[in-house]
């Protein structure tokens, strides 16, 4: 009777505790809030605006494009003037405005803007961009020539061969990123490069031995980024590496400046 009495009574404390849970309100969970979207560190010069939105974001992007097509101007006009003695000058200077107004102005526009496979925007953070989309796109809006559909749609081999000077491109097969790395390292110059991989294509800039590999790759939330290009592991993955010097190509830099 006493253990019938205690298992009475420990069911009827549990029941009660039960009923008492089922009743009672739980305390509402608060929602975390989103984070907010990062902005992009951009050069000084353009970012004076009190908060970032993406159509302050496009509109300070299309002043920094346009910043190096009045440069193209200049230069161009400076190259129709010049003495053929003079042109050469000219022409390093073109070489020069374009390394610059790439990497310093037009570049750091795209950071982080998302990737797709079928990405074709023009416009940084808005929409989605492709690997070869975005190299097209990027040399197309400093005023270099070229048909960005079919660019951004070639294979990156034929990408770097048709954008590059042929006696810059070097290739490396069998996964030799070490051959890479002591080509751009000890023997490239200064300047702006196309890469090509196994199925995907970016640019490097090499700048007083700093190397740095900007393209847009997959899964999509990852879209375009900066890598030191020596830890890049795109670039150690990759099987075949085909890199050609765009600044090289003459006959690309002499179209820029209008002839």
């Amino acid at each position: 009777m006493q253990q019938a009495r205690i298992f009475f009574g420990i069911f009827f404390s549990v029941f009660l505790l039960v009923g008492l849970l089922w009743i009672l309100p739980l305390p509402a969970t608060k929602k975390a809030n989103p984070s907010p979207q990062k902005p992009p560190t951009l050069p000084a010069q353009y970012a004076e605006w009190h908060y970032w939105d993406s159509l302050s974001h496009i509109k300070t992007y299309e002043l920094a494009c346009q910043k190096l097509l009045d440069t193209q101007a200049e230069l161009a006009q400076a190259y129709l003037d010049a003495t053929p003695a003079e042109r050469k000058n000219v022409i390093e200077k073109a070489k020069m405005a374009i390394f610059q107004g790439i990497t310093q102005d037009i570049l750091p526009f795209w950071n982080e803007t998302e990737w797709d496979f079928n990405g074709i925007t023009k416009e940084p953070t808005k929409g989605v961009i492709a690997c070869g989309y975005f190299v097209a796109t990027i040399l197309q809006q400093a005023g270099i020539q070229l048909d960005r559909r079919k660019m951004g749609q070639s294979s990156s081999t034929d990408l770097v061969k048709t954008l590059c000077d042929s006696t810059s491109i070097q290739s490396f097969k069998k996964k030799n990123f070490q051959g890479l790395w002591k080509y751009l390292s000890q023997k490239a110059p200064d300047g702006l490069y196309i890469i090509g991989l196994d199925k995907h294509t970016g640019l490097i800039a090499k700048q007083k031995g700093k190397i740095t590999f900007i393209h847009s790759r997959k899964p999509r939330l990852a879209g375009v980024i900066f890598e030191n290009a020596q830890k890049s592991l795109t670039l150690h993955n990759s099987s075949v590496h085909v890199v050609g010097n765009v600044l090289g190509n003459q006959a690309l830099i002499l179209k820029w400046l209008g002839e």
